[in-house]
């Protein structure tokens, strides 16, 4: 009798933390191995790996194919009741050798230029990259042991997560198409939050992520990019932007970005970010209906750096662009300008001579700018550096108020009473 109620319990135990593997054709198989699961559904072109409630500890990189879901499993309240804890093997691993991403696709490798692994989701996860345990080893941001690291991929959804305790960043995807990443919570990154490069159609909303360390949402290069309804604060004081959107590594043009309806507050750097550089431009960005209060405190800024040219705003800083709408944004008590224009951060390999002679434009509209303010630089309520030619400003039906050095910087006034395009001396 005794026996057999060990057994039962043995059994009730291992069904709590099983995995089921269903295929596209309906095979079925309770494995005890996540990548054995997902072994078993590439056999038969895709399926779905459904993780029961519980832990599951992971010690192996995971490698997931073309048509496959990884989903946990959600609680009687409807919350994530499945968790992913990684347990580094790094016993007899090199200091020079670097931690492995999490979970890789199946091209991640790949040599060539033709093939992309598609349509993979990745939800309802719970996921720990336990990073306290090798901070002594490896330091934040050095690479390693990325959770979701997909490379050379179509028609991905990741929605659903919770992501906590990384060394790097917590997602990472480049060369993509179709990328959606959505209502998930990501704390405590060892880097950026979500970092994408050189990927379009790519949309980031409904995310909470809180910044530790470099940006919450970042990009590199891409086209038709839309984030929104984000909320992205820091709670430890360290990190960077908000929002940061760069040309100033990617080969690839920019076109059609949409930051639109998010609240992003106390970040060290400015809320939103958008750089450009060696010729390049940001083309036809919307920035609008977001809240932007208490961020900047903590950018770089002219006293600090004396040999550069950086200068950092409080809310949204441009540096160079073809056209950028600015529009119904509350930006509130940032420090540093609330709005600051062809500011020059990326300065060491920029040409600005060139970069001043493209033809752009901003439109600032309909926004509510307060309490832009600093103790270590100018703060205005809108800023434009030095005297930017080619460059059109239109400001209109803007509220601006107890802005510390004014509402608009002096160079701006003559802007919008004299065309600076006339001005223009050079090509």
């Amino acid at each position: 009798m005794k026996q057999i109620l060990i057994t039962i319990l043995l059994t009730l135990n291992a069904l709590s933390s099983s995995i089921t593997a269903t295929s596209i054709d309906g095979k079925k198989k309770i494995l005890s191995n996540i990548q054995t699961a997902l072994d078993f559904l590439h056999q038969y072109g895709g399926g779905e790996v459904q993780l029961s409630l519980g832990e599951f500890i992971v010690k192996e990189q995971l490698k997931i194919y073309d048509n496959t879901t990884l989903k946990g499993s959600l609680n009687k309240d409807g919350e994530l009741g499945t968790l992913i804890k990684v347990e580094h093997s790094t016993t007899n691993l090199p200091p020079s050798k670097q931690l492995p991403p999490l979970i890789i696709n199946e091209f991640y490798n790949r040599k060539d230029n033709n093939s992309y692994n598609h349509n993979i989701i990745i939800k309802n996860l719970k996921i720990d990259g336990n990073s306290k345990k090798e901070q002594k080893r490896w330091s934040l941001g050095s690479g390693n042991a990325i959770i979701i690291n997909f490379l050379h991929v179509k028609d991905i959804e990741l929605k659903n997560l919770n992501i906590q305790n990384t060394l790097d960043d917590a997602i990472f995807i480049k060369d993509g198409e179709s990328i959606n990443i959505s209502n998930s919570t990501i704390k405590n990154s060892g880097h950026s939050a979500v970092f994408i490069v050189e990927s379009n159609n790519t949309t980031v909303k409904s995310m909470d992520i809180d910044i530790n360390v470099n940006s919450g949402i970042r990009f590199f290069g891409g086209d038709n990019i839309v984030i929104k309804d984000n909320r992205l604060y820091s709670t430890s004081g360290y990190g960077n932007y908000g929002i940061q959107v760069s040309q100033a590594y990617s080969e690839k043009p920019m076109n059609n970005l949409l930051i639109q309806n998010n609240v992003i507050k106390n970040t060290p750097y400015a809320g939103i970010a958008l750089y450009a550089s060696r010729g390049r431009d940001i083309a036809k960005a919307t920035i609008e209906d977001n809240f932007i209060e208490g961020c900047g405190a903590k950018a770089p800024n002219l006293e600090e750096f004396p040999k550069t040219t950086i200068e950092e705003a409080g809310g949204i800083n441009i540096q160079y662009f073809k056209s950028v709408i600015i529009k119904n944004n509350i930006l509130h008590n940032n420090y540093g300008s609330a709005i600051l224009l062809d500011n020059r951060f990326y300065s060491s390999d920029v040409n600005f001579t060139d970069l001043d002679k493209i033809k752009r434009e901003v439109v600032i509209a309909n926004n509510k700018i307060i309490g832009s303010q600093s103790d270590k630089k100018e703060a205005y309520g809108i800023e434009k550096h030095g005297n930017s030619c080619h460059l059109k400003v239109t400001i209109k039906d803007n509220f601006l108020e107890k802005n510390q050095n004014g509402n608009l910087s002096p160079n701006l006034y003559k802007d919008l009473n004299n065309s600076n395009e006339s001005n223009c001396s050079q090509g």
